[in-house]
């Protein structure tokens, strides 16, 4: 009885969004008319520890929310080519770079905490906003900052991210454990883990994410079928993923969960650019971002034939997204038109190496995150991840008789 009021509730909460997926229903549509992510949901921290960027490097990233594009400057790379086919999702990293362009560091956090119309740090943006615009470079993204300026009223809750969050917040407020996000400690949260039966409760909740229902909304937030197909178990890995979270983040600074449910960041817990050592360090190197809205691989032959050798890629969990032909396609690209000791970095949310036709790369690194593993050290652990999502990180290089050639896939 209780499975059905939930989706009741959420029915009647999301009628809106709903017609409109129904509308749009595939991804191609839908990243016409909006940007998904507000932020990056990959922990760009790991990237900066096992990459070993440097002032010689010249990257090629996919923009998403933008985020981590910003976070790369902070280790001083030459130049940063990012690229998305999503227009928004560029226009949302332009924005943010204007914004750091006109704002201080506190007032970039006051706009970005705003929490209505009437907030201070909206009446900001308002003030500032014909400088913030000044600075976009075409003026289809200025029309675009134009129509969506009000997004920047509440910003966490912006994108289309935002439905599934409050879905999750309302989740947890039904089941009373929305406060696990108020403890102070690791410890604490162990301790109200235990006291609420959290356990139990998430075998619940996992129950109602599982629904197929669920499953199409979540799969128009940008994470394709394909790559749920890649998982053991799903019920099991929503389980475990809280688990690990609880047991090995402080969640209150813990920037990609965090804010969703308290809805505004926190010295503690805000990207690293925005910290106050790294601001204006990274606001003077904005110069070194080119943004594309294109296919990636289609970016590295463009910069390529233009004089910039790529030499570190940052592909996120692009490679689940894509069938075997894309593959082979895109990884030719990639080592025509690369530095021959170029360095790939990628994500994935199977365990294992299951797309045969990269096996003979030279891996350097195939991590697997153990979701049941009792405590990570991180100052030791360069993979310890704060989002916790993607079972695989892979790095590796292409050889020079590396030749692909697709075999049949085994997941």
């Amino acid at each position: 009885m209780f499975i059905y009021l939930i989706y009741i509730i959420f029915f009647f909460y999301s009628i809106k969004i709903i017609s409109f997926f129904y509308k749009h229903l595939s991804i191609n549509n839908i990243i016409n008319n909006t940007y998904i992510y507000n932020l990056s949901f990959e922990d760009g921290s790991v990237d900066r520890n096992i990459m070993n960027f440097n002032n010689n490097d010249i990257l090629l990233c996919i923009t998403t929310g933008g985020d981590n594009i910003l976070n790369y400057l902070i280790d001083g790379v030459k130049k940063i080519h990012t690229a998305d086919i999503n227009i928004h999702q560029n226009y949302l990293l332009e924005t943010k770079m204007s914004m750091m362009k006109v704002l201080s560091r506190d007032e970039f956090f006051k706009v970005i905490n705003s929490r209505n119309k009437n907030s201070e740090g909206y009446q900001l943006f308002l003030n500032k906003f014909e400088q913030i615009k000044k600075n976009i470079s075409s003026d289809n993204g200025k029309k675009w900052l134009d129509k969506n300026k009000s997004e920047f009223s509440h910003f966490i809750e912006s994108g289309s991210v935002k439905y599934f969050t409050k879905f999750m917040n309302f989740i947890l407020w039904y089941y009373g454990i929305g406060g696990i996000f108020q403890c102070n400690s690791i410890q604490e949260q162990i301790q109200f883990y235990h006291k609420n039966d959290i356990e139990n409760k998430f075998k619940k909740i996992a129950n109602i994410l599982c629904n197929s229902f669920i499953l199409f909304f979540v799969t128009t937030f940008g994470v394709p079928k394909k790559q749920f197909d890649l998982l053991d178990n799903y019920h099991n890995y929503i389980c475990d993923l809280v688990k690990y979270l609880i047991f090995n983040c402080e969640l209150k600074k813990n920037y990609f969960y965090y804010p969703y449910c308290s809805g505004s960041f926190s010295e503690d817990c805000c990207p690293d650019y925005l910290k106050e050592e790294n601001y204006l360090k990274v606001r003077d190197r904005l110069d070194r971002i080119v943004i594309h809205t294109d296919f990636i691989d289609n970016v590295c032959k463009k910069v390529s034939e233009h004089g910039d050798t790529i030499t570190k890629v940052i592909l996120l969990d692009h490679m689940d997204w894509l069938e075997e032909n894309e593959i082979i396609r895109e990884w030719d690209i990639y080592k025509k038109y690369c530095d021959k000791d170029c360095v790939y970095l990628w994500r994935s949310a199977s365990k294992k190496k299951y797309i045969e036709c990269l096996n003979e790369l030279n891996y350097i690194q195939h991590y697997v995150l153990e979701h049941k593993k009792k405590q990570f050290i991180k100052d030791d652990d360069k993979f310890f991840d704060r989002v916790g999502t993607y079972y695989s990180t892979f790095l590796a290089k292409n050889t020079p008789k590396y030749h692909i050639q697709c075999k049949q896939k085994t997941i």
